[in-house]
Parts: C-alpha cells; structure tokens; sequence
C-alpha cells in the first residue's frame, strides 16, 4: 500500500533517502511513511516508526524560516479583544533592519485548546491572557467542551522574516 501526497502541499527533504524527486507534482512515499496533518504539528513531521530519520516539511514551515535568526526587539500588542500584534524589527536582504508586524490570528490556530500553526487560523477567536516567553508565546484556550487550557507554541516555527516583514 502506498499514500500520494501532492507536491504543493508538501515537500520532502531527499538526503539520504531512496525517493527520487518528484515530476509529475506528486511525490509517492513507501507505505512505511504514513501521511500526518502538518499544519496541525506545527510544520515538522517526524515519520512512521521504523521509518528512515527523513522529515516531511510543510511549505508553511518552509516559508517562515523562523524570525528568531534575524529579528529583536519582539513584542505582542493586544488591538482588539480578539486580535493580538507581534512586532518586531527584522533585517532586510540589504542588511538594514525595519519595524514589522503581523496579526497572530493570521498565523496561529486553536485546536481543542491548543495552539496550531495555521494561516488565517483566527486563535484570537477563543484564546486570550497572552505572554511571550522568548520565541515561546504562552495563552488559554478554549477547548471543544468550553473549558479554558493552557497551552504554547514556539512562534519561530511559524512565523518568518521575508526581507524585514513577518510572515505566517
């Protein structure tokens, strides 16, 4: 048995492995490798067990090259009850740095009380009482029975600098 995935909404890293690259848009993995939500983990998937050591990245973990690498100065403004900022100032592919930011809700997801990275993902919705910790960002959520969890998630694994802009 084997699972296809598409290209677009994965790519697999190649090292050491017996794949060979895709042509056709489809990359078709032994059936050892079992398909996972990528988003839903955060953007690294560590494969079926007896698999070989590869990782699956989703393009969403790709894209964000995580902002900690060049970006100071990070902090979280809360602008409406239900929307929450992150800034920061990030360097450009010039070397200049400029003050950025983007909405929390347009990166991260709520999933039964428990931070996702996930574009447009509105957490903000059902969480709230925030803080930042490092790269750690730190909240509680709603969860499916209405109860509030305490949950985190390392932003750098979701949010990126692109040429001195945050990016989900």
């Amino acid at each position: 048995m084997q699972f296809t995935i598409t290209f677009a909404a994965l790519a697999v890293l190649f090292a050491n492995s017996a794949l060979a690259a895709p042509t056709n848009g489809t990359i078709v993995l032994p059936a050892n490798i079992a398909p996972v939500d990528a988003e839903a983990s955060g953007g690294l998937i560590p494969l079926a067990p007896g698999a070989d050591k590869r990782v699956i990245e989703t393009e969403f973990a790709k894209r964000a090259n995580g902002y900690a690498a060049s970006c100071t100065s990070v902090s979280l403004q809360g602008v409406t009850p239900r929307d929450v900022i992150m800034s920061a100032t990030c360097k450009t592919t010039s070397g200049s740095t400029v003050r950025s930011g983007v909405s929390l809700n347009s990166c991260l997801g709520n999933s039964n009380g428990g931070f996702v990275c996930k574009k447009g993902g509105n957490a903000w919705l059902s969480c709230d009482s925030f803080g930042l910790s490092g790269t750690f960002l730190s909240a509680i959520c709603s969860n499916t029975s209405g109860g509030g969890v305490s949950t985190s998630i390392d932003l750098n694994n979701c949010i990126g600098n692109s040429n001195g802009q945050l990016v989900c």
